[in-house]
């Protein structure tokens, strides 16, 4: 009868301390007061006998409380930075622990261990050392050029509640030009200095870490996060990076596979003898134009009389938006169509470039739209226009969900109306002008006389 009453008094001191471990809601709490700054352990481990809590704290003395019984350092030094504490129950007249030296920019990873086996607990605290606000994401999927350039990094954002927590939220896309076109790795910097990659050999699935929070290292070997070339891992992202517990985490991520040429570029670049560049032998150095809103670009400086191309990589005069005829004059008040051609070299495809007379040379803004596909210096025209082989112009604007269509002659032209995806949406006949109610995106007119014989074709954008 005894031993079994000791069995069971055994397995219920051993679910106590399973129990005990699950419902502790372990915090540090002042003495006597709450510390000014509230320290909330999270669970690290699934067994959990490990707790972690990232972020300041004070010179302020203070006690590790599960939430029923507080706890103080056994003997010794009470300050736990770089050394792990074994813990006690605390007395009356126990004082707490306290760390010396913890400035109000200062950030610290608190781990406390909880055995479970009856085994007293232990606190330890280290000083982290944050990358001052400037932590970066850089490879394939974030490439402006053809290789990896420093300056196309883009700084992740730091959380405004926990400065130890900085985020990437954005689209991440496999890059087919260029070089490890699915790789990423974290940059401590816009520069090669110091990186982040993951604490393990060779290259990891980025979303190996979706909603599990991966180790990563500082320097080492070169190994890189990364996205699939069938472009299954193509989406918007959020990720988490916690430099207290050195983690990478993929919190949110919506796989959107887009066809690459229906993307629109961070920014497009320009080079020519009419601008700051000119035609650099390994064309590292064009101007960007920025995007303003969606899909339109813009660049000011000094536009000399020369000649000018836009281009869609920096580092390649491949990927080109050219004019429809070479030497194409760039005028202000007037809005010219430009065609993608992704080669010309080899004679495939002639080499058109826009021209800038000295009339029109000084400071200016130089912008495309690859939503209508026109390009323009200057103020943007109320409209926009294109003159026909015929000599016919036909002028063209969308406002409020309808696309406006004039032409100069008085002949009867019809209007056929494609969406991007290749399929007509309407078609009219006019003389003079018509108004076309369309929903908005991005289309393809292509014009017809009476008599069927193609007038023109445009490319525009109805808001």
């Amino acid at each position: 009868m005894k031993r079994m009453n000791s069995k069971i008094a055994l397995l219920a001191l051993l679910l106590g301390m399973v129990s005990w471990n699950l419902r502790a809601e372990w915090t540090l709490v002042g003495d006597p007061e709450e510390l000014e700054i509230p320290v909330v352990f999270t669970q690290a481990d699934e067994e959990g006998t490990e707790f972690v809590y990232g972020g300041r704290l004070t010179t302020q003395s203070f006690k590790v409380s599960d939430g029923t019984t507080t706890y103080v350092h056994e003997c010794g030094d009470n300050d736990p930075v770089g050394d792990s504490i074994t813990l006690k129950v605390a007395g009356e007249d126990d004082p707490g622990l306290r760390v010396r030296y913890a400035g109000e920019n200062d950030f610290f990873k608190v781990t406390l261990y909880v055995p479970g086996d009856g085994a007293a607990p232990s606190i330890k605290a280290e000083q982290i050392i944050l990358p001052t606000g400037r932590l970066y994401i850089h490879g394939g999927p974030v490439n402006l050029g053809m290789n990896w350039e420093a300056q196309d990094a883009i700084q992740l954002q730091q959380d405004p509640a926990n400065a130890s927590i900085f985020w990437y939220k954005g689209d991440l896309r496999y890059n087919e030009l260029g070089s490890e076109g699915g790789n990423i790795k974290l940059l401590r910097g816009r520069g090669w200095g110091e990186n982040y990659h993951p604490d393990a050999t060779g290259n990891v699935s980025l979303l190996s870490a979706l909603n599990k929070p991966m180790k990563m290292r500082l320097n080492g070997d070169d190994n890189k996060w990364s996205i699939p070339s069938d472009r299954s891992g193509d989406g918007y992202y959020e990720i988490k990076v916690d430099m207290v517990n050195v983690t990478i985490e993929v919190v949110k991520f919506e796989a959107n596979i887009v066809d690459p040429d229906d993307i629109m570029p961070r920014a497009i670049f320009a080079c020519g003898n009419a601008l700051p560049c000119g035609f650099p032998t390994d064309n590292k150095t064009p101007i960007q134009l920025n995007a303003v809103s969606e899909g339109i670009y813009s660049w000011g400086g000094m536009i000399t009389a020369g000649e000018l191309k836009f281009q869609k990589r920096r580092g390649s005069y491949m990927y080109a938006y050219m004019p429809l005829v070479g030497g194409q004059e760039l005028a202000p008040g007037q809005e010219y169509p430009v065609e993608y051609v992704e080669s010309y070299f080899n004679g495939s495809h002639p080499d058109n470039k826009f021209t800038v007379s000295e009339e029109n040379a000084g400071m200016n803004t130089l912008s495309i739209d690859l939503n209508t596909m026109t390009a323009w210096l200057g103020e943007r025209p109320a409209s926009s226009s294109v003159e026909t082989a015929e000599g016919m112009e036909v002028k063209y604007y969308s406002r409020e969900g309808k696309l406006h269509l004039s032409a100069t002659v008085a002949d009867e032209l019809q209007a056929r109306i494609f969406g991007i995806d290749g399929r007509m949406v309407t078609e009219r006949t006019f003389v003079g002008s018509v108004e076309i109610e369309l929903p908005a995106g991005s289309y393809i007119v292509m014009l017809e006389t009476g008599k069927g014989e193609p007038a023109t074709r445009l490319h525009t954008y109805v808001k």
